[in-house]
């Protein structure tokens, strides 16, 4: 069973990354960050900080759902990040950095996640697993536009055992 699949949505990269590192250096701050590691895309209309409510576990959220996180912040509208969004019809999108030699805990998400990778190392790469090897799907996404559909509902971790930092845009379907 293939729980991580290539989509037909390709996106210009190197537009991403211009756009990405722009907003990133002169319109972010270390207030718009979750733990140094996540930044949101979208937020709720109950939202007090728009750019962190929506991060980490959906748990965080007092009582809202994904789908809850569908406005778009400021910053990113009329960028390519808000025509993926548009175009995806995606909910609660973030970007996230996983720093060097960092894996997640094995953990079930409540909806599928979409996956546009900005930057990575070959030894980034997510682990799902049904809990024997045999079973288990490992794979390691590109940096290359398109977007991955993976199925987090299952059990599944990530894994960062490589020396640089892996960015990427990681959107909730509803």
């Amino acid at each position: 069973m293939k729980y991580i699949q290539k989509t037909n949505y390709q996106f210009d990269l190197d537009q991403l990354n211009f756009e990405w590192n722009n907003i990133k250096d002169f319109n972010l701050t270390k207030d718009h960050w979750y733990q140094e590691i996540q930044t949101c895309l979208q937020h709720s209309e109950t939202c007090v900080d728009k750019y962190t409510e929506g991060c980490g576990s959906i748990k965080r959220a007092g009582g809202r759902t994904e789908q809850d996180f569908c406005l778009i912040n400021d910053i990113y509208r009329g960028t390519l990040f808000e025509t993926i969004i548009n175009e995806l019809n995606v909910v609660r999108t973030r970007i996230m950095i996983s720093k060097r030699h960092t894996v997640y805990s094995i953990h079930k998400d409540r909806t599928k996640r979409s996956h546009l990778v900005l930057n990575t190392n070959p030894d980034a790469f997510f682990i799902l697993s049904e809990n024997t090897i045999e079973k288990s799907e490992i794979m390691h996404i590109p940096a290359d536009g398109y977007i991955y559909m993976v199925d987090t509902t299952k059990p599944h971790t990530f894994v960062n055992a490589g020396e640089e930092s892996r960015t990427h845009l990681v959107m909730c379907h509803g």
